[in-house]
């Protein structure tokens, strides 16, 4: 961290004896490591009262410049820079927060969330501009597609409560898409997939997810016998398909 910026009243100070700080943190480092149950990261935040007759309290911290290193549990890690954001710890028990990052393998993040404390809960919701979507799939509970390739723009939220199912809502668009989905062994490529989806992730439950796509300018290989039922397992091509996929 190259320097750190504290902020005061000091009229507060001597009128109340109260000393409500907000801290700028300029060029800081985090690193987040995903262990083998999904985990993140683990906060405990407890207040005590302090006999002292000076009562520091921190209300906001900012950090500017910042970079961070995401490692999925096992998958490639990833690095966000130029993260700036705050986070408002006014009230322990309803942490808010707001960031913003360029990710290293393309494109820009906007989050927006808050942490409450007593239900363990946080919510995420966020803005995804010009993402390749390839590098970013070990972040996903595991999908029945492979996504090679694409560009994601479009909005999601994140749900997380322990003890319940992940909860991720989707709306947004792949340009460019080129899908796998090994199950039936269907190669997708689009011009444009605009997407509606929400999942439901739970460690030893299957994946719950629904929703609707729609195609634009699409092709797609698919096995013959798939079409047929004729055993025959030689790919065959859709070609110029549009319209809406519900699932």
């Amino acid at each position: 961290m190259k320097a750190l910026k504290i902020e005061f009243n000091l009229w507060q100070l001597l009128s109340s004896r109260n000393l409500d700080l907000k801290i700028t943190l300029v060029q800081p480092q985090l690193f987040l490591d995903q262990n083998a149950e999904g985990q993140w990261l683990i906060t405990k935040t407890q207040k005590k009262d302090s006999p002292s007759w000076l009562k520091i309290r921190l209300d906001q911290l900012h950090w500017q410049a910042g970079e961070v290193r995401l490692q999925p549990w096992k998958v490639p890690s990833r690095h966000l820079t130029q993260f700036e954001g705050n986070l408002d710890v006014t009230d322990l028990k309803n942490l808010n927060f707001g960031a913003q990052g360029q990710i290293d393998s393309g494109g820009q993040i906007t989050v927006s969330g808050d942490w409450q404390n007593t239900e363990r809960r946080l919510t995420l919701k966020g803005n995804a501009q010009d993402l390749r979507a390839a590098p970013l799939m070990g972040f996903l509970p595991q999908l029945p597609f492979n996504v090679y390739q694409g560009r994601l723009q479009g909005d999601f939220q994140i749900q997380y409560q322990p003890q319940h199912p992940l909860g991720i809502n989707l709306d947004a668009t792949l340009a460019n898409a080129d899908l796998w989905i090994p199950k039936q062994a269907i190669r997708v490529r689009s011009k444009a997939i605009k997407a509606d989806v929400q999942l439901q992730s739970q460690p030893g439950q299957p994946l719950g997810i629904k929703g609707d796509a729609w195609l634009s300018t699409s092709q797609a290989d698919i096995p013959e016998d798939l079409i047929l039922k004729n055993n025959r397992q030689r790919s065959q091509r859709l070609t110029q398909l549009r319209g809406t996929l519900n699932f």
